[in-house]
């Protein structure tokens, strides 16, 4: 591998942390929100995925402790599943534009 290789290979590297950068602001950024318990409960996620908000509105109140705390868990599920998805197919894209095509990605 020649000198000039090795420069267009730390581009390479440079420019794919770069983008990284990007990808993980962009999921910081984004909010998934998944409801449960016919909309009485409610969780928000970034698309890190990191927990940003828990709502419980009054009318949940009227279930029992345990069907709220499974609601909680439910939405939690389904908004985490969510962002991984999001996060991958970022992640995909990225792969895609750089040219990479990684095994698993």
């Amino acid at each position: 591998m020649g000198i000039g290789d090795k420069f267009r290979q730390a581009k390479q590297m440079l420019d794919l942390q770069k983008q990284a950068k990007k990808v993980q602001k962009e999921l910081k950024d984004l909010e998934i929100t998944a409801e449960s318990l016919g909309g009485h409960v409610k969780v928000v996620f970034n698309g890190v995925p990191e927990l940003e908000d828990i709502k419980i509105d009054d009318e949940a109140m009227e279930y029992s402790a345990s069907d709220i705390a499974k609601a909680v868990k439910d939405a939690t599920k389904e908004a985490m599943k969510e962002a991984q998805k999001q996060a991958a197919d970022k992640m995909k894209g990225m792969m895609g534009g750089m040219g990479l095509n990684l095994p698993g990605m």
